[in-house]
């Protein structure tokens, strides 16, 4: 059809075609946007051709509503990662967080520790005051992200799994957890155990960016909430977890498989090496020089104390590096809370190391 002026009425044979009109109705809502110069024409193409042209010599700008929004969601896109990186950047130039103990990841070892003169980063659990639990799960544990599968065909052997095992351990997100004020529903299986492992110094983070995010997150959580496991016998447990049901199956005695059930099989992904790096004597296991090669210069970090709203506080990004402020907000006399800590620890009172 030859060219006519913008709003010219349409032919019945140009109307049949609902690609013009939809054309037509576009370039309309273009006009009423300003997005058109009052001279510019539009030219249609032959009904059976639904896409725009137009002369460059004639000036002015138009952009359709699709392609508007589609460029201000990048626009808003940039935008929020700007500001997530400046977010993430203030937190991670944090050197000195209130509430939190960091140590070499070497000093985890109590045996190293006592000869540097500082606590270990985490609590081993002990058979001390243990009662009859028809477990052992004393020590510490490094939450181990590696490609394990009981079938060479299963999930974990997929590529893009073996990618995603790649990065989790490059992130160094969380790495350690101890057992210790665990407590059972009955000396014989099946049985429940349940452990606050959201307490001080019984959960391992790092210090890096990934690490001090998680931190943030975890700090919303009530600090002695149990973790509770369904053991059904020695060997086999179940919990919730990543959104379905997990499965923990012992391998030997210093390894558990932690796997999510996928499509009916209890071995699938995400799945990690639950396994014991440190003994209850303070001893390490030959897992240990394996823990160290992975944390390379990473430090560990755990909270050092169970008051959540100075938890809250004492991670989140901030300007001034005192802690006393948060402390008096939280109306909690913290420094005298973990001086008695320490102190007990030293004579063995009632913080001994216990599972």
């Amino acid at each position: 059809p030859k060219p006519r002026q913008f709003g010219q009425e349409v032919t019945k044979r140009e109307s049949s075609h609902p690609g013009a009109m939809e054309f037509l109705n576009c370039c309309k809502k273009a006009k009423q946007n300003t997005f058109l110069n009052e001279d510019e024409k539009l030219d249609l193409l032959p009904p059976f051709k639904t896409a725009d042209r137009r002369d460059s010599s004639r000036g002015g700008r138009r952009c359709s509503p699709k392609v508007c929004g589609k460029a201000c969601c990048i626009a808003f896109g940039i935008m929020a990662l700007v500001l997530v990186l400046v977010y993430f950047s203030v937190m991670f130039s944090m050197e000195d967080p209130c509430f939190v103990y960091e140590a070499e990841a070497a000093l985890v070892s109590p045996k190293a520790a006592a000869k540097a003169g500082v606590r270990p980063p985490v609590h081993a659990g002990t058979k001390k005051n243990e009662g009859e639990m028809p477990l052992d799960l004393t020590g510490i544990w490094w939450i181990r992200w590696t490609n394990w599968t009981a079938n060479p065909d299963g999930w974990n052997n997929i590529p893009w799994n073996r990618v995603t095992y790649g990065i989790y351990n490059a992130l160094k997100l969380e790495e350690l957890m101890s057992f210790e004020g665990a407590t059972v529903n009955s000396t014989h299986f099946p049985l429940t155990l349940s452990s606050p492992t959201g307490e001080a110094y019984h959960w391992g983070f790092t210090n890096s960016l990934a690490g001090r995010i998680a931190m943030n997150f975890a700090a919303k959580s009530i600090p002695d909430a149990p973790l509770n496991i369904n053991f059904e016998n020695k060997t086999h447990a179940q919990l919730g977890g990543f959104g379905g049901r997990a499965y923990m199956t012992m391998l030997d005695e210093d390894r558990w498989l932690r796997s999510t059930e996928v499509k009916g099989d209890r071995y699938g992904v995400p799945s990690y090496q639950l396994t014991r790096i440190v003994y209850e004597d303070g001893s390490i296991s030959k897992y240990f020089p394996a823990f160290l090669d992975h944390m390379g210069s990473t430090k560990i970090r755990v909270f050092s104390n169970n008051n959540q709203c100075e938890r809250l506080s004492g991670v989140a990004p901030r300007i001034s590096k005192s802690c006393e402020p948060i402390a008096k907000e939280c109306a909690a006399p913290n420094a005298a809370h973990l001086k008695n800590d320490d102190e007990e620890d030293k004579r063995g009172g009632s913080r001994s190391f216990t599972l």
